[in-house]
């Protein structure tokens, strides 16, 4: 751990309430990174993205983000949304990033993978809505982002690898680790059925705001 940091252990939380919690915790930035615990970023991605936060004058910031274990695969950089709030990848389902959207441009929506949020936009807004404990706490928070007139936009030049939730059709998926001499089961994943609920749960409390 960096020195200087603080861990927050929030037992039975949601990963909006735990990120506002730890956006509290900071009081002398002018700009808070949201990045889930299985993405990494590039050494110069955080400069990259604050570099256009300043020149775009955005509220918030997504970077380019690529899968985990192939950076040559795009993930997506911002998302599109639909009429009821689904959003979608900006990329094809297996491309490769050979520059072709290395441009600056606004999206409707920042994945939470990693974001950057201006602060004062942050807590203009409230911070997450904690209704939403996992997927669409991001969107929710771009959607009202834009309504209060901020920008949202992509900085390609920012890569992040993330490795992402995988999807499991019939189960939850669960690993097994060791802890000392405990052997510990973590859940790792979501079943599909459960995916897709929260995806429609999500959508609507963010068309009901």
């Amino acid at each position: 751990v960096a020195p200087g940091t603080r861990v927050l252990t929030m037992p039975g939380a949601g990963y909006a309430a735990c990120a506002n919690a730890g956006a509290a915790c900071v009081s002398d930035a002018a700009f808070l990174l949201f990045l889930h615990d299985d993405a990494a970023l590039a050494p110069s991605a955080i400069a990259a993205m604050v570099e256009v936060a300043y020149a775009a004058n955005a509220g918030i910031v997504t970077p380019k983000i690529v899968a985990f274990d192939d950076p040559r695969s795009l993930v997506t950089v911002g998302w599109d949304l639909d009429a009821f709030a689904n959003p979608s990848a900006r990329v094809e389902s297996g491309e490769l990033d050979q520059g072709q959207l290395d441009e600056v441009v606004d999206v409707d929506a920042a994945p939470g993978a990693a974001m950057l949020v201006r602060r004062d936009l942050f807590e203009a807004l409230g911070g997450f809505d904690e209704a939403f404990e996992l997927i669409g706490e991001d969107i929710d928070l771009s959607v009202r982002a834009r309504r209060a007139g901020a920008r949202i936009v992509s900085a390609p030049h920012a890569k992040v690898r993330h490795r992402g939730v995988r999807h499991e059709r019939t189960r939850r998926a669960r690993r097994r680790r060791s802890v000392g001499a405990a052997i510990v089961e973590e859940r790792v994943g979501l079943a599909e059925a459960e995916r897709l609920w929260r995806k429609r749960r999500a959508s609507r409390l963010i068309i009901e705001s």
